[in-house]
């Protein structure tokens, strides 16, 4: 690592994070591949893809905290930065209740307008599979909904540069998961939502149980309290949280909603291919992501303190290490179907997608990771407005790019893979672009916004 990195104090700190993050990170990229077989034996294929869908529905809701964790997470950073430890207690306190309130809106709401709706036709599901689906939605709205505020512990701990601790919970999550899959697969006789509703809970659970030791022994400085909740900071949230918040709805229509609108289109089995795709593919974007998760941080800390030729080198080295990347994903691709049945044993074959799937999902990931080296410098010194508008482009282009796909291409799940792809490529443009003209202080306009 240390030919990647200058050996500044910030630097060091993040090669350590980096160091026990890839521990953790592959034994959590180990378990969750694992998890998989165990699910789909519990599950079966239908069913499978009817729990993606179900997830990937509920997850959409992410964007309606309107921004405010990250920006939280910018001015949360800042005031490590400076020292600031009250300022800073102040501002987590603050967000745990106001994402609280959020949390207990949102499922109000839901449990309001849910009987109203049509699931089988959502969903594209019998009526009998619809009950079982409602049953199941409730259960993973409820505990989203927790997820929404306790989750607030993993922001922190990445924004005070504490992220292989970030990922060790993460680790306990899917370790967790792993352990129910498997119980699950030797008893047969639970039903789908109960296990739904279990495999929802434990993420909760574990920020839950992490949360008292994490902020008694390590962030005492900026444990959250009562006293320390001031309301009048909501309008410095709101500030860059609403811009968060426009990128979030497109974060959703790029990496969440996929999966809900594969079922609701083309059948619950195109649900499960296209969630296999992204986890076949999730081990090198979860191995880009340790690398990349540490700078959000590390490039606020260095722009309030004026330190540009860091900033420089650090996305020069992360460009290289995408070439890397990208050869690995290359490789992915050509060995693909192998590695599928080696996978999945006996459930490979009857869920085995095409190569050109496989492409699209390696396109994908590459575009992700290229665009995220930009975004996060963009997002950590608070620069969004280009962002926001390549978001109203995503948020207004993707269900028409998907139409027009499915009317030339034919109606096949990997419409939705070409039409996030083509969505990527305005932010794998506009991102390095804008990069470029502020650290060359050549921005303008809405470019220094």
């Amino acid at each position: 690592m240390g030919i990647f990195f200058k050996y500044s104090q910030r630097s060091i700190g993040i090669v350590k994070n980096i160091s026990f993050s890839i521990v953790f990170k592959f034994f959590s990229a180990v378990l969750g591949m694992a998890t998989v077989p165990y699910l789909m034996n519990a599950f079966g294929v239908r069913n499978y893809g009817l729990w993606l869908a179900i997830s990937s529905f509920a997850n959409s809701f992410y964007t309606l905290d309107f921004g405010l964790s990250n920006g939280f997470r910018n001015k949360f950073t800042a005031s490590i930065a400076s020292e600031k430890w009250l300022e800073a207690k102040t501002y987590l306190s603050t967000i745990y209740a106001l994402l609280a309130g959020f949390a207990l809106l949102i499922f109000l709401l839901f449990a309001l307008l849910s009987p109203w709706v049509d699931w089988a036709s959502l969903f594209n599901i019998s009526a009998t599979e619809a009950i079982q689906a409602q049953k199941a939605l409730n259960w993973v709205t409820l505990f989203f909904c927790i997820k929404l505020f306790v989750s607030v512990l993993n922001t922190v701990l990445i924004a005070s540069h504490k992220v292989a601790l970030s990922s060790f919970i993460e680790l306990l999550q899917i370790a967790a998961t792993f352990l129910m899959a498997w119980w699950f697969s030797v008893e047969p006789n639970l039903n789908f939502d109960i296990k739904v509703a279990i495999l929802s809970m434990l993420p909760v659970l574990i920020y839950l149980l992490s949360s008292f030791p994490v902020y008694k022994n390590i962030l005492q400085a900026v444990r959250p309290s009562f006293a320390n909740i001031d309301f009048t900071l909501l309008p410095q949230l709101l500030g860059k949280g609403i811009q968060f918040f426009f990128i979030q709805i497109s974060a959703v229509f790029l990496f969440t909603i996929g999966g809900f609108l594969a079922g609701s289109l083309y059948g619950m089995e195109a649900s499960a291919e296209f969630g296999l795709v992204n986890k076949y593919f999730s081990i090198p974007m979860m191995g880009f992501s340790i690398i990349l998760t540490p700078f959000w941080a590390g490039f606020t800390d260095a722009w309030i303190k004026k330190d540009f030729h860091w900033i420089k080198s650090m996305i020069k080295n992360l460009l290289l290490l995408w070439l890397v990347y990208l050869i690995l994903l290359i490789v992915m691709v050509y060995f693909s179907e192998g590695a599928f049945a080696f996978w999945l044993g006996k459930n490979g074959n009857s869920t085995l997608p095409n190569k050109f799937s496989f492409l699209m999902g390696a396109i994908f990931v590459a575009l992700c990771g290229w665009g995220n080296i930009f975004s996060f410098f963009l997002n950590g010194v608070g620069l969004l407005r280009i962002q926001v508008l390549g978001s109203l482009l995503v948020v207004f282009g993707m269900i028409p790019l998907l139409y027009f796909f499915n009317n030339c291409l034919g109606f096949h799940y990997v419409n939705i893979f070409i039409a996030i792809n083509v969505t990527l490529l305005i932010g794998a443009i506009l991102g390095p672009l804008q990069t470029y003209l502020v650290l060359s202080n050549k921005a303008k306009g809405i470019w220094r916004k």
